[in-house]
This record gives C-alpha cells, sequence and structure tokens, in this order.
C-alpha cells in the first residue's frame, strides 16, 4: 500500500493502521499500548461494519483521504494525488 503512495522509505519503525473498534482493546492487551501522541503507532479506529477490514483491507480511497489530513506535506501530497486519480479515473 506504501508503494502505491509512494511512501516507502525503508526508514519508518512506527506503524500505521485500521481497526474495528471491536478488536481495539484485544489489540492494546496484546502489545500492551498505551495512549502516546508522539508515538510511533497510529490506530485509526473504525466503529460498525465495515467488510474490507473483515479482510484485512482498507480501501484506497479512505487511506488517500486520511492521508489528506496529515500534518505532513509529503503525505497530505500523496493522498491528493492518488485521490485524483482515482476521480479521473471515474470519469
Amino acid at each position: 500500500m506504501a508503494a502505491r503512495f509512494g511512501l516507502t522509505t525503508g526508514h519508518h519503525s512506527g506503524a500505521d493502521g485500521y481497526v474495528l473498534n471491536a478488536h481495539v482493546d484485544a489489540l492494546v492487551d496484546a502489545y500492551g499500548l498505551v495512549p502516546d501522541f508522539a508515538g510511533e503507532v497510529v490506530l485509526r479506529v473504525v466503529s460498525g461494519p465495515f467488510p474490507p477490514l473483515d479482510r484485512g483491507v482498507a480501501p484506497i480511497a479512505v487511506v488517500a483521504t486520511d492521508l489528506m489530513d496529515s500534518l505532513t506535506t509529503r503525505e497530505r501530497r500523496a493522498g491528493t494525488r492518488v485521490l485524483q486519480k482515482l476521480l479521473d479515473a471515474l470519469s
């Protein structure tokens, strides 16, 4: 997924991903996670049923939209570029 957005560098030691609300507690317990806004793990919690996540997949448009909210210029630009490509493909 990171390659599609042109964000692979091999230097990032953190994790950024999506998790269903129903699985958050188990994930927190399994890995001893604690809230830390400067931490290296970002969990994007999704409530309610979301079939793509049941299969372990976050839709590209969702990832692109989330990246557009990033504080990092590079990530914002990548999200905007990929979302524009998706929109262009619809027309």
